[in-house]
């Protein structure tokens, strides 16, 4: 399904994506779709934390 939407943003001229998850959330599972952590903010909220992530659309992961 993301490969379909990354397909898809690329039809329509995206060049990157950009993504934010919880530490909670799927941090590994955009790592291995070929997602770059950029930031990540610590203590949001509270224990957790939150991260941005990028990813060069056009090029296989």
């Amino acid at each position: 399904m993301l490969s379909k939407l990354e397909e898809r943003a690329v039809s329509l001229g995206a060049k990157q994506a950009v993504l934010e998850t919880y530490s909670f959330q799927a941090k590994g599972f955009y790592e291995k779709n070929g997602y770059e952590l950029r930031m990540t903010l610590d203590n949001c909220p509270e224990t957790e934390q939150l991260h941005y992530m990028t990813k060069v659309l056009g090029q296989s992961s």
